[in-house]
C-alpha cells in the first residue's frame, strides 16, 4: 500500500518530534522517557523513510537539514546548557550501527571494495555509558570535553579530576587527546541508589532511573561534587595516533595500558570471515559484567588506513557498533483469549504484562493453536519469554519455569463469536468455526478484502468495517459498493464531514478499475495468492474469455496442464465459483463496473530475456519502477531464492536474502549495475 505524500510529510514530522522530545530528555535532563531499542527502531524508521521519500524529506525541512534529528551528532539544547562548551580539536563523531550480520557484511565489503582484502580487526565492548575527551598538555590532565554536538563539547574538567580511572598525569609531554567512556558500576550503582534514594530533593526514581543517566547528571554537574568520584572510565582512542607512531589498534591499546589507563575488553579477529562467529559466542548478558554494554564496536586493526575510508556527517567509516538485539524478553501473562480468523480458524493469544523488545512495545502475543499451548503448559499468570518472530509477530516461546504437571489452559469448546461447537482438523491440530454465518468470521473477509493485500481502500480500514457491520450497511463484499445508499446515515455519524464522506465513496468506486488479479486475491480464495491470481487471468485471457463472468464459466480442470496449478489448489478455485454466494457475487460486481482486466505486459526491448531478477532491501525508487523496467525488457521477476535465480538486486537494508545468494553463487547487482545491463 502506498502512502499519499502528505502522510508521508505528517509521518516524518510526527517521528522527527518525538525524537527530539527523547533527545531533549536524554542529552540534557539525563534521564531516557523510551528504551535504546526502541529510540533505535524509530531513528531507522524515520532513515528508511528519509531513503525511500528524499522529495517528501527535504520538503519537510526545506533543505534546512538541522532541523531534522538524524542530521545532529548530539542534541543539547543552547538554553538549557550552562557549562562551557569548546571546540574539539577534530571532530568526536558517533558510530554508524549494524543490527544483523548483513549490516555488518556490508561494512567491511565497503572496506574491502575502497582499501582491499584481507584484514584484521579488533572488537571491543560498546560502554552504554557518557563519551569523553580527555587533554593533556606537558603529561598533566588540562581538559575534559563530552562529545555535544561532535563540534563543540561541554566541558566537564572540574568532575573528570576526581574520577579516579583517569590519571592526573602520564609519561607523554606532547600534547595528546584520548577518548573513551565514563560509565557507573553497577554494584556501586544499586547499593548507591538504595542509600541516597530517599536524599535527592524530592526527585527520587528520576535521577537513580539509569546508571548511564546518574553518571551523565554527575559528569555534567555544574559545580564539582564528590559523587563525581564513583564514575569509572574506560579510554579506547588516541586522536592523532600517527603522532605517536602507532600503526594498529592493538599497539594503540598497549601504548594506554603503558600510560595507566583502564580499556575495555575487546578480542583481536584475524579476518572478517571470523567476525560473525565470535559475535554469535559473545555473551551479550554476562552477569559477571560490572558495566553496562549496548553492544560490541568493530573497527579495523590498520589505523594507516582510516583517512582513506572518509567519513559522512555522523560517523567515520572505519569502525561501526553491532547493537544487540535480544532474542527474548520475560513477562507474565495477563489472561488468555481467541480470536476467529476469515476462515474460521481460532488462534489464541496472550495478553501480556507490557514490555519492550527490539524497539517494539508489547502487549500481546501469539500462542497460535491450542496444542501450542499443550505442549508448553501454559496458562494464565505463568511467567514467560516472548520473542518478535521474523521480527514481525511476537510469540511466547517458553515457560520461565517448566512445569511437571498439567496445570495448562483448557481448550474453548465453542466459538467467541457465533457460539458454535468448534471442530477439530483431522490432524487434531488445529480448531474451526464451520459456520458460514459466523459474524466474526464475516467481518475478517470484509476487513482483507479492503486491506493492503486486497483492494487497498485504506480509507475504509478495519474500525470502519466494524462500525458499519454493526449499522447494517456492510454485511458482505456488494454492500460495500452500494455504501453510496447510505450516504445522508453516513453523515450523522461522529468525525465524518462531508468532505471525508465524500472521499471514501470515491475511493470505493476508484477500487473497481483494477485489474483482475487484485480482485482474486482479495476473494480470499483458499490456497490462492497474488502469484497464481495473475497466472490465472493471463490463462483465463488466452481462452479468449473476456469479461467477468468468464471466472464462473471457465473449466477450472484445465488448469492442470499448467504446472503452478496443483491439484488442491485447482479444487480450492472449482469448490469457491460452484458456491452460490460467491457466484452472486461475481454477477454482481460484473454488473456494477468491473471488467475483466489484465496487465499488459509492453516489452521495449529482450536485453533482459529469460533472465531472472529478485529485488530485495531498500532502492533509490519504488520496487515496482524495476519490476516493471525488467518486465519491458524481457526479464522475469522470482519471488523467491534459488538456483534458478540469476540476479539479486541489492538495496540498503537487504536482510537473508543477500547471505542465501552467496552460499548458492547468485550474481548479486545494484540499481546501477541494472542500468548498465539496459544500455
Amino acid at each position: 500500500m502506498s502512502l499519499s505524500k502528505s502522510k508521508v510529510k505528517s509521518k516524518i514530522k510526527e517521528l522527527n518530534e518525538k525524537l527530539k522530545l527523547y533527545n531533549h530528555h536524554y542529552y540534557n535532563k539525563n534521564e531516557s522517557l523510551v528504551s535504546d531499542e526502541y529510540y533505535d527502531a524509530k531513528l531507522l524508521e524515520l532513515e528508511n523513510i528519509r531513503d525511500n521519500f528524499p522529495e517528501e524529506y527535504n520538503q519537510v525541512f526545506q533543505k534546512d537539514f538541522s532541523k531534522s534529528v538524524l542530521e545532529k551528532v548530539n542534541h543539547l539544547d543552547e538554553q538549557d546548557v550552562k557549562l562551557k562548551k569548546e571546540k574539539h580539536q577534530k571532530l568526536m563523531l558517533s558510530l554508524n550501527k549494524a543490527y544483523s550480520f548483513e549490516d555488518l557484511e556490508r561494512y567491511t565489503n565497503r572496506i574491502n571494495t575502497f582499501v582491499g582484502n584481507n584484514h584484521q580487526y579488533i572488537l571491543q565492548e560498546k560502554i552504554d555509558g557518557v563519551s569523553i575527551s580527555l587533554y593533556y598538555e606537558n603529561g598533566i590532565l588540562t581538559k575534559a570535553l563530552t562529545r555535544g554536538d561532535g563540534i563543540y563539547g561541554e566541558n566537564v574538567t572540574h568532575n573528570a579530576l576526581n574520577i579516579k580511572d583517569i590519571p592526573k598525569t602520564i609519561n607523554i609531554k606532547e600534547n595528546i587527546e584520548l577518548r573513551g567512556e565514563i560509565f557507573f558500576s553497577l554494584k556501586l550503582f544499586e547499593s548507591l541508589k538504595n542509600e541516597f534514594l530517599d536524599k535527592q530533593d524530592g526527585t527520587k526514581n528520576k535521577k537513580w532511573n539509569t546508571p548511564r543517566n546518574k553518571a551523565s547528571g554527575i559528569l555534567k554537574s555544574l559545580k564539582t561534587t564528590d559523587e563525581s568520584s564513583w564514575l569509572s572510565c574506560f579510554i579506547y582512542e588516541v586522536v592523532s595516533p600517527e603522532n605517536f607512531n602507532l600503526k594498529t589498534q592493538k599497539q594503540l591499546f598497549d601504548f594506554l595500558k603503558i600510560q595507566g589507563f583502564n580499556l575495555p575488553k575487546f578480542e583481536f579477529i584475524e579476518n572478517e570471515n571470523l567476525i560473525e562467529n565470535f559475535i554469535t559466542n559473545f555473551k551479550f548478558e554476562d552477569d559477571q559484567r560490572d558495566y553496562e554494554i549496548d553492544g560490541l564496536v568493530i573497527k579495523l586493526n590498520d589505523l594507516s588506513l582510516y583517512d582513506l575510508l572518509g567519513k559522512t556527517s555522523k560517523f567515520f567509516h572505519h569502525s561501526i557498533a553491532y547493537k544487540f538485539r535480544k532474542k527474548f524478553v520475560m513477562t507474565k501473562i495477563e489472561d488468555i483469549f481467541v480470536t476467529v480468523g476469515r476462515t474460521g480458524l481460532i488462534t489464541y493469544n496472550a495478553k501480556l504484562q507490557e514490555v519492550v523488545l527490539n524497539g517494539s512495545k508489547i502487549k500481546a502475543a501469539t500462542l497460535h493453536n491450542y496444542e501450542y499451548i499443550k505442549n508448553i503448559k501454559i496458562n494464565i499468570g505463568d511467567k514467560v519469554y516472548i520473542e518478535k518472530a521474523g521480527e514481525i509477530i511476537p510469540r511466547v516461546v517458553k515457560l520461565v519455569s517448566p512445569k511437571n504437571d498439567q496445570n495448562y489452559f483448557s481448550p474453548i469448546e465453542f466459538c467467541p463469536s457465533c457460539k458454535n461447537k468448534l471442530s477439530w482438523s483431522e490432524n487434531m491440530l488445529n480448531q474451526f468455526c464451520l459456520n458460514p454465518d459466523c459474524i466474526e468470521k464475516k467481518i475478517q473477509k470484509l476487513k482483507y478484502f479492503v486491506s493492503k493485500d486486497g483492494m487497498e481502500i485504506q480509507e475504509l480500514g478495519g474500525k470502519k468495517i466494524e462500525l458499519f457491520f454493526a449499522k447494517g450497511w456492510v454485511k458482505k463484499i456488494e454492500d460495500i459498493y452500494n455504501l453510496k445508499n447510505n450516504y445522508d446515515d453516513l453523515l450523522k455519524l461522529e468525525n465524518f464531514q462531508e468532505h471525508s464522506v465524500n472521499v471514501l465513496l470515491h475511493k470505493i468506486e476508484e477500487s473497481k478499475d483494477v485489474y483482475t488479479w487484485k480482485l482474486i486475491a482479495a476473494l480470499g480464495i483458499k490456497n490462492i495468492g497474488k502469484k497464481l491470481a495473475k497466472s490465472l487471468v493471463k490463462i483465463i485471457f488466452e481462452n479468449d474469455q473476456k469479461n467477468l463472468l468468464s471466472l464462473l464459466e471457465f473449466n477450472y480442470d484445465e488448469l492442470e496442464k499448467y504446472d503452478e496449478f496443483g491439484s488442491v489448489k485447482i479444487e480450492s478455485l472449482k469448490e469457491f465459483f460452484a458456491n452460490d454466494e460467491n457466484r452472486n457475487l461475481i454477477q454482481f460486481l460484473d454488473q456494477n463496473g468491473f471488467e475483466l482486466k489484465m496487465e499488459k505486459e509492453i516489452i521495449q526491448s529482450t536485453k533482459l530475456e529469460n533472465k531472472t531478477f529478485l529485488i530485495t532491501g531498500t532502492l533509490e525508487k519504488p520496487r515496482d519502477f524495476y519490476k516493471n523496467l525488467i518486465i519491458q525488457n524481457g526479464g522475469i521477476i522470482s519471488s523467491s531464492i534459488s538456483k534458478k535465480l540469476d540476479y539479486l538486486i541489492v538495496g540498503q537494508n537487504p536482510g537473508s536474502k543477500e547471505k542465501k545468494a552467496m552460499e548458492l553463487n547468485i550474481k548479486i547487482i545494484d540499481e546501477e549495475f541494472l542500468k548498465k545491463m539496459l544500455e
